[in-house]
């Protein structure tokens, strides 16, 4: 393929495991949400309805994100364009992966099903062809 992506739909979908949970701790060593972030830095007497601004912030932003494609690429060793990564973000991991998993396999290609080819010869022209087979 021109993109350099080698990888078969059948090969991604036995890989499929093995990078949700690459994912999963991805998500652990990476992704602390903002909440959390906040959370872990106020002191024990400080209310936390002050952090409801942030309410609305996605768990997992889309440049976050774009650090979980490089780790697909990484393991797959495939071409991934930043744009397969939804602008906004995600709000848990299983929602970037329903996402992103689709759109990363349909970077992939399926093998065409064999075909034989085999020369002929024609009894009246005495020339020769090919014959395709499947």
């Amino acid at each position: 393929m021109s993109d350099g992506n080698t990888l078969t739909t059948t090969e991604f979908d036995l890989m499929r495991p093995a990078l949700e949970a690459l994912l999963g701790d991805w998500q652990q060593r990476d992704c602390t949400s903002f909440d959390d972030a906040v959370r872990a830095g106020c002191s024990s007497g400080e209310p936390e309805a002050m952090l409801s601004i942030w309410d609305e912030m996605p768990a997992i932003d889309s440049k976050k994100a774009v650090s979980a494609l490089i780790e697909i690429e990484a393991a797959t060793k495939m071409h991934l364009p930043v744009a397969l990564i939804r602008s906004g973000g995600y709000d848990t991991l299983p929602e970037l992966i329903d996402d992103l998993f689709p759109k990363v396999r349909a970077r992939c290609y399926d093998p065409a099903p064999s075909t034989m080819v085999s020369p002929t010869i024609s009894k009246h022209t005495r020339s020769r062809s090919l014959q395709v087979r499947a």
